[in-house]
């Protein structure tokens, strides 16, 4: 029963950082590439998620009792909320998740150039 609770919860722990433009290898690498942008109780359970997640999946003889699965649960929805929230958030400004408006400005530089250079004045 715990993989079947840890691992769906912690890949869209994952998921969504990645959906708002963070970057890294794990949840580790992921929480600290969000930085700032993530307040400090989050960032918190999201390691802790993560932690639990690579000892589940690394260590041979770890288990967790039903209070740690359920202490895991709460710590994983937790973060899974907060990340859908400014998730929405960052859609009812209407930019999509990894798409901030400097990322968009480049970009669209980007294309005109490239018109310009195809194309001519």
């Amino acid at each position: 029963m715990t993989y079947e609770v840890v691992l769906p919860k912690a890949k869209q722990v994952e998921s969504l950082l990645r959906e708002l433009g963070h970057t890294g290898a794990g949840i580790h690498q992921l929480v600290t590439s969000a930085g700032p942008a993530l307040d400090r109780d989050v960032a918190r359970a999201a390691r802790k998620v993560a932690t639990i997640r690579n000892k589940l999946v690394h260590e041979a003889n770890f288990a967790l009792s039903g209070d740690d699965l359920r202490g895991f649960s709460e710590s994983a929805e937790f973060v899974i909320s907060a990340l859908q929230r400014q998730r929405a958030a960052r859609y009812s400004r209407g930019t999509a998740p990894g798409m901030d408006p400097v990322r968009i400005a480049v970009l669209a530089g980007l294309i005109i150039a490239g018109l310009l250079f195809l194309f001519g004045r």
